[in-house]
């Protein structure tokens, strides 16, 4: 079933990559900013949470924290995007669908695709907001890659499971909002995994984001800290166990989605 998804979406790399090409494009049209927004909307994030934890009193905790949450923030956001925008993916292209046949998992995919490269760029503030507040770039930085394409693949698997049943089940996207908003503040997103008390951190090490942010932080905050009191180890085993189950995750999503596809044209 892996290879067999991975195969047919190589297959389809024309189509994905003109649809990715074509969402990239229409993203930001019609703002004044355009494409600077990609750029802009981490910084914005960074401040809100940078003050949300001043206010709270926690942001003392960690050197440098706007570089600290920085380092999650655009993965979460790439999570966020892409899992939400699946659940309607279809309704924006019923008429489409019901009229051309065509490969239906080129919409979900293409999707993922403009959104993790939204993210990538997005990524680039990083190393000016690291340098303001003192977090020096290392080579550590050409690492990064490795969290993001673990996030990727989990996140190209979930999506095929939400896109197919968001067809199905139209409250699945109030119900998905709902969680993805608790499901951020339940990650070691803002705060570190060490900050938890140890008797939950296993609780918190179940969640599939917290190695990647942890990985995240790992590469692109800890290693510039000239003097640090605790630093979080890279996640080596936890990271290759949520790529693992991502793979799994493609191909079982995969099927499902074949299964259900061609009832999509009935029920919208």
């Amino acid at each position: 079933m892996v290879f067999e998804s991975l195969k047919d979406m190589y297959r389809r790399r024309d189509l994905i990559g003109i649809l990715a090409t074509s969402n990239l494009k229409a993203s930001e049209k019609n703002t004044f900013l355009g494409y600077i927004w990609w750029l802009l909307d981490p910084v914005l994030m960074m401040f809100v949470y940078w003050i949300l934890m001043a206010i709270l009193g926690r942001g003392k905790m960690y050197e440098a924290y706007p570089a600290f949450v920085f380092c999650s923030l655009m993965p979460w956001k790439f999570l966020r995007s892409s899992l939400t925008q699946s659940v309607g993916v279809f309704s924006k292209y019923d008429s489409l669908i019901k009229r051309v046949p065509f490969p239906k998992i080129v919409l979900p995919t293409s999707m993922v695709v403009s959104n993790f490269v939204q993210c990538m760029i997005g990524l680039i503030p990083l190393v000016v907001v690291g340098a303001i507040f003192g977090v020096r770039p290392t080579w550590h930085l050409v690492l990064l890659p490795i969290p993001m394409l673990v996030l990727l693949a989990f996140v190209l698997g979930t999506t095929f499971f939400f896109s197919a049943f968001g067809v199905f089940f139209r409250d699945l996207e109030k119900i998905l909002d709902f969680w993805i908003r608790l499901w951020w503040y339940l990650s070691p997103g803002m705060y570190a995994i060490f900050s938890i008390p140890e008797r939950y951190r296993f609780f918190f090490k179940l969640n599939p984001v917290s190695p990647i942010f942890q990985a995240m932080r790992a590469i692109a905050y800890y290693p510039g800290m000239k003097h640090t009191r605790i630093a979080e180890p890279f996640p080596t085993q936890e990271l290759l166990g949520v790529f693992i189950a991502s793979i799994i995750l493609i191909g079982v999503g995969y099927a499902t989605f074949r299964k259900l596809e061609h009832q999509f044209a009935k029920v919208l």
